[in-house]
């Protein structure tokens, strides 16, 4: 794998905008930004949600959501992408593999800070994202499912295929 310098934050981001159309949930998604839809017209939209029990992305009238980036897109200039075939053909699974994720967007987003730049200008900062957790039988093809009786058979498929823990690794962390 050949590495390239990192492009710069601005540089990213707007080569992520600008692609934002190719990018698809497919399941995978992990981080969703949230615009404003009136802003342009100078009117705020509300701030309400009614509580609901629904599995469903519920956004506040006036917001629509826009996915910025997802699971497995390259974060580096020269670094591949993953998506769901990877995860269907086993790719994740192959030797060293976690070179290649932590390169990549990693997994359960569950912290999103903005740090704003030098006088606190809200037009240029530094966004970060955590990525908290691999959830594995989701992830990995094959893998038995959590119980007490089938702690011998996970174990046995870790031992099976090592090179998933540190893939699981590589996909913990922050994206800057």
């Amino acid at each position: 794998m050949t590495l390239k310098p990192a492009p710069s934050f601005a540089q990213l981001l707007q080569q992520r905008l600008s692609r934002r159309s190719a990018l698809t949930a497919g399941g995978l998604a992990v981080a969703a930004c949230s615009l404003p839809a009136s802003a342009a017209s100078g009117t705020a939209p509300s701030s309400r949600i009614a509580p609901t029990r629904k599995d469903d992305l519920v956004l506040a009238d006036g917001y629509r959501p826009s996915l910025l980036v997802g699971w497995g897109d390259a974060l580096f200039a020269g670094t591949a992408s993953s998506g769901p075939a990877a995860l269907r053909t086993g790719a994740i699974l192959q030797p060293r593999s976690e070179l290649l994720q932590a390169r990549q967007f990693g997994t359960n987003c569950d912290a999103i800070a903005y740090f704003p730049g030098s006088g606190n200008s809200s037009r240029r900062g530094v966004l970060c994202v955590n990525h908290e957790y691999v959830q594995a039988e989701l992830v990995f093809s094959g893998l038995p499912a959590t119980s007490a009786a089938r702690a011998a058979g996970r174990r046995q498929w870790i031992l099976d295929h090592p090179q998933a823990v540190p893939w699981m690794q590589s996909a913990h962390g922050v994206s800057v």
